[in-house]
């Protein structure tokens, strides 16, 4: 099965992954540091920083995290984002944070309907 993705959205994502490695900088961390703090490998930040392998969604979100910031998905007319719905007390942050996104990314999707 091949995943197929418009040219403009593959184009924002390396617009983030720029972002996301131009805050590292201004941090003053070292890949190795970075990496250690996500618990992956150097190699892994190296090859994403790079363009040569995209980090998992769970990755996207703690990478941006380290760096002090949060996905947002705006609606088209640059407004925030639709409330996420209501999570469980018990569930990770990782996973509030990938239900947060995913009610935002259904919201457009059904206003496009």
């Amino acid at each position: 099965m091949v995943l197929r993705v418009e040219a403009s959205v593959r184009q924002q994502f390396r617009e983030l992954v720029r972002l996301l490695r131009s805050a590292r900088r201004v941090a003053g961390l070292s890949q190795r540091l970075l990496a250690s703090r996500l618990e992956v490998t150097t190699a892994s930040l190296a090859d994403w920083e790079a363009g040569r392998d995209d980090p998992t969604m769970v990755h996207f979100i703690r990478w941006a995290d380290a760096l002090g910031h949060r996905l947002v998905i705006l609606d088209p007319q640059g407004g925030p984002e639709p409330p996420a719905s209501r999570l469980d007390e018990d569930v990770s942050w990782e996973q509030r944070e990938m239900s947060r996104l995913t009610a935002a990314l259904w919201a457009r999707r059904r206003s496009r309907d």
